[in-house]
């Protein structure tokens, strides 16, 4: 099985506490979903330049699926088949089988 990397780890622990506040705390969550990048570098998390993050809420009746974008190397795109696609990219867990995308993007 891959092993999860330390630095995605404790991105996992703050979203964690990030959520936990939002949901204790109404106006917390009202700026989380305001502003989304600002909560986040608040809380320690990096956010690239450039970058625009949007915070979607789930509901009891509406879950949110993300498609993560194509990666920009042909050759990770070329791997990406329908084996393997649904375990790689942060979307669940890597397999032994893992494309390595995984690995590209936790190192980063």
């Amino acid at each position: 099985m891959h092993e999860p990397h330390p630095k995605r780890e404790a991105q996992q622990r703050t979203w964690a506490k990030i959520v936990a506040q939002a949901w204790a705390d109404p106006e917390f969550r009202a700026r989380l979903l305001a502003d989304p990048a600002a909560v986040l570098k608040e809380a320690g998390l990096d956010v690239p330049d450039g970058v625009t993050l949007r915070v979607m809420e789930d509901t009891a009746s509406l879950t949110h699926v993300v498609l993560p974008a194509l990666p920009d190397s042909a050759e990770i795109g070329e791997q990406l088949d329908a084996r393997i696609a649904p375990f790689c990219c942060g979307v669940f867990l890597c397999t032994d089988a893992c494309c390595g995308a995984c690995d590209a993007i936790c190192q980063s």
